[in-house]
Parts: structure tokens; C-alpha cells; sequence
């Protein structure tokens, strides 16, 4: 969607996503369709803007697409309330004339003076209906007078203002988006700019910390361990921000949850950690620029759950051990793509601890996380 009434409302952060609220009653959208052919050596890309009014009735929700058959390239409205096509504006209810520009009157000829004139007594003229008529290329072509006209021009009757211009028969409509527009008028429409922060996330990140549970050494001395806080994390979570204030600052809730593990091998045995930690978080949203790019502060609570201490070959284990809540925390870069998408890259901590009978087990865990955000 490139302009509603002839005003342009392009959102180049949200391209095909982008979301308008428009008023009802008859629009002049302008759609760019583009078409991309892919080849053995090159690829080729089109672009056709189409022009169509249509009437949007209260409350509905409508979608453009793209309408290709063979080389011809349109575009559809459809009105997803429905189902149907949007209906197309009335006769009676125009917007602004669309028009393509009349070209400018021939200078009078002698007569006979040019191959292909209509013969003796014959001249070229505008009609009085035509002149006050919305004029396009060819289509409103002027008659030939009859013999007995004079052989000059007569003058073109004023044009009638702009607002009193009817739409053209259908005979004569002007070829959609090929037209020129005569007259420019303010256009109702919005764009929603549905805020950041709602919706939710695939989240994939690795974390250290922690108390040590095995440590392994190779031949060169090198050594690893497993420690209780560290590993590599795979989750989703939710995220709901209601609360705006002067759309620079959101304030909101979410919830977390993830697979954390972490193994080591060795060559007489391996071991492993497996947990699946919750956090329960408030956040805010601050944003620095454009409406695209903000800082993300979340604070809460975190635990956790089905912790699982494995190992085997050097040692023979399989624990199941409770987690306890402790306080979460991250700061990280969020971003805005589009109405639909966003992505965040956050630094984040957790305290916690395992618990085994009466022992605790320092779990904490500090790491970097990076999450892909959807709002259905």
C-alpha cells in the first residue's frame, strides 16, 4: 500500500504487514505489485502500481493481493470480514477526479494542408461536452464538425471545478494505475503501528555459573567441567505490553520457559545436567529511535524445575533435585522489524539454587540470549 487518497502512507519498517485505519466510506488506494521472474542466469523484477476505489464499510478488515494472469499484473482488495471483493465506489459518491491530462489543442491548419485531413471545410475542435468532461488520452477523442464550420478553433468552455467533476462513463474511465491525479485531497488514514512487546517468542541462548559437578582432564592437561548453571538454552515465552505512556515508554508482563542442558564426555564416561527453568518477568520498553529500535529492561523471579544430574563409565549417578526461586534480571537491544516481527539480544542473570535433601547446590547462572518475537 503505497497512498490512501493520494497521500502517501508507504511504512517501510512493516513493508507488506504494514496495517492502516482508514474512516469508512470510498478510498483511492494506490497499490505497488511487484513480480520477481527468476532465471537460468538472471533475475528480473517488476513493479506495476495499480489504482482502485472502493467503498470500506465499519469495522471491517480488508487485505490487498496481488492478481497475475500471464504477463498482466493486478491487484485485489478483499474484505476479510466476508470474504468477499471489496465493493467498488459509486457513481454517486465520488472522491477526486482521476484524469489523465488532455494534450493540448493543435493550432488551426489550413485546410488541406495535412496529409490525412478530413477534406474541404473540415477542422479539428473540442466539443463543449468534452471540454467539461474528464478528458483521457484517445478515449475522449474530438468529432470532426461539419462543412459548414469556421475554420478557426473556438474557444474551450471553462472547466467545471474540480469537485463538480462526475466520475467518467465506463466507455471513458481512465486505464487503473496509469491515471494522474488532478487534484489531491487529506486523507483518514493511519497506520495502526501495533506496539513492540506483545506477543510471542522463540528464544535460543547459552549461559555459565554455578557450583562445579564434574570436571574432566585430557591427556594435555586440558580440563572441562559441568558446572550447575551453565548450558545451552532452547525456549519460548510471552509477552504482553498494555501499557503505553506517550507511545516512548511500554510497561508490561511476560513468562519464560526453556530446556537448559550440558554434557561432557570423557574417555572413561560422561555426564550431564538437564533442567527446565521458568521465569516469571515484568519489563519495560523504552524506545530511542523511530519507533524501531528500544531498550528492554525485565526483572522477576525464576526457578528450575526437573533438575536431573546424570553420569556414567567414572561414576554411576541418575539425581533428580528440586530448584528453588530466586531473582532474574536482563538487559538487552530490542527491535522493532515490521507490525508482526521483532527480535531482542539480552544479557541476563538468575540466582538460584538445587536442593539435595538438606544441601544446597549454588545454581546461578549468567549468559546472553537472543529471541525472535511474533504478534499473531
Amino acid at each position: 500500500m503505497d497512498e490512501v487518497d493520494d497521500v502517501r502512507v508507504r511504512d517501510h519498517a512493516s513493508g507488506s504487514s504494514a496495517r492502516l485505519e482508514l474512516l469508512p466510506g470510498p478510498h483511492r488506494l494506490g497499490i505497488t505489485v511487484y513480480r520477481v521472474t527468476s532465471g537460468l542466469f538472471v533475475t528480473s523484477a517488476r513493479s506495476d502500481t495499480i489504482v482502485a476505489c472502493v467503498e470500506l464499510a465499519a469495522g471491517h478488515t480488508y487485505q490487498t493481493r496481488p492478481a497475475v494472469s500471464g504477463y498482466r499484473i493486478g491487484a485485489q482488495v478483499v474484505d476479510l470480514t466476508n470474504g468477499l471483493y471489496a465493493s467498488r465506489c459509486q457513481r454517486s459518491r465520488p472522491i477526486a477526479p482521476i484524469v489523465r491530462a488532455a494534450p493540448p489543442p493543435s493550432p488551426p491548419q489550413p485546410i488541406g494542408s495535412q496529409p490525412g485531413s478530413l477534406g474541404a471545410g473540415a477542422t479539428m475542435e473540442t466539443s463543449a461536452d468534452a471540454a467539461t468532461a474528464p478528458q483521457v488520452n484517445a478515449l475522449a477523442a474530438s468529432p470532426p464538425a461539419t462543412a459548414n464550420a469556421t475554420q478557426e478553433t473556438p474557444a474551450p468552455a471553462p472547466r467545471a471545478a474540480a469537485g463538480d467533476i462526475e466520475e467518467p462513463p465506463s466507455s471513458v474511465r481512465p486505464v487503473l494505475g496509469r491515471a494522474q491525479v488532478r487534484e489531491r485531497l487529506p486523507s483518514d488514514a493511519e497506520l495502526a503501528r501495533r506496539p513492540p512487546g506483545t506477543g510471542l517468542s522463540l528464544m535460543l541462548g547459552g549461559a555459565f555459573g554455578g557450583e562445579e559437578f564434574v570436571k574432566a582432564s585430557n591427556g594435555n592437561g586440558d580440563q572441562q567441567g559441568l558446572s550447575s548453571g551453565g548450558g545451552v538454552l532452547i525456549g519460548i515465552g510471552g509477552m504482553l505490553t498494555p501499557v503505553w505512556a506517550a507511545d516512548t515508554v511500554g510497561f508490561g508482563l511476560g513468562v519464560d520457559g526453556a530446556v537448559k542442558y550440558d554434557h561432557l564426555s570423557a574417555s572413561n564416561g560422561s555426564a550431564s545436567i538437564t533442567r527446565f527453568p521458568l521465569a516469571l518477568t515484568a519489563h519495560i520498553l523504552l524506545n530511542v529511535s523511530d519507533d524501531l529500535h528500544y531498550i528492554i529492561f525485565k526483572g522477576g523471579v525464576a526457578r528450575d524445575f526437573g533438575v536431573n544430574y546424570s553420569a556414567s563409565g567414572f561414576a554411576s549417578l541418575d539425581v533428580n533435585v528440586s530448584g528453588t526461586w530466586g531473582p532474574t534480571g536482563a538487559l538487552g537491544y530490542y527491535k522493532r522489524s515490521n507490525d508482526v516481527f521483532g527480535w531482542d539480544i539480552l544479557a541476563f542473570f538468575a540466582l538460584t539454587n538445587h536442593v539435595v535433601g538438606t544441601e544446597k547446590i549454588n545454581a546461578n547462572s549468567f549468559g546472553v540470549s537472543t529471541a525472535l518475537h511474533w504478534r499473531p
